[in-house]
């Protein structure tokens, strides 16, 4: 597994170890799915209430607003919450500054809005090579914003359990 290795200004060396693509995956998984969930429910909800709008433009109006807390999803979920998004919480991993620090409002937009290119516009394509290929497992939002995701989980061997 490879690691991000922080030298302090204490010059004390911390290594953390670097999200696997997988736990990624998954996270993404977990937070779009929860998204999905969100839409359906108020898309049901809004069917359910049975208004009748008079103008086919002012439905689309409150349909696009009440579509925008799953647009920004990512992004809310990341300031909020230091870096971690529900799929993130679950898969223990985190959004961090390549130097180790926590990351700041900027970074996660940058992250956000990249996720367009790097995700949606090649269909994870580009996000997944460039977490294969590069030192730090970044995507390209990550490699602009200059973070990169750690997994919080303690890895311990055998001799540790003993």
């Amino acid at each position: 597994m490879n690691k991000l290795l922080i030298n302090t200004p204490q010059n004390v060396k911390i290594e953390y170890n670097l999200a696997s693509l997988g736990s990624r995956i998954i996270s993404f998984g977990i937070d779009y799915f929860i998204i999905i969930v969100y839409l359906v429910l108020v898309m049901v909800t809004l069917d359910q209430l049975n208004i009748k709008f008079a103008d086919s433009w002012l439905y689309f109006g409150i349909i696009s607003l009440l579509m925008l807390p799953a647009f920004f999803y990512p992004l809310i979920m990341e300031t909020a919450f230091s870096g971690q998004s529900i799929g993130k919480m679950i898969m223990k991993i985190k959004v961090v500054k390549v130097d180790g620090t926590r990351a700041n409002f900027y970074q996660y937009f940058s992250r956000w809005t990249l996720s367009i290119v790097d995700i949606w516009m090649s269909m994870g394509g580009i996000a997944l090579s460039s977490i294969a290929l590069t030192k730090n497992a970044q995507r390209i939002g990550d490699m602009s914003a200059e973070t990169s995701v750690i997994s919080l989980k303690p890895k311990l061997n055998l001799q540790q359990t003993i």
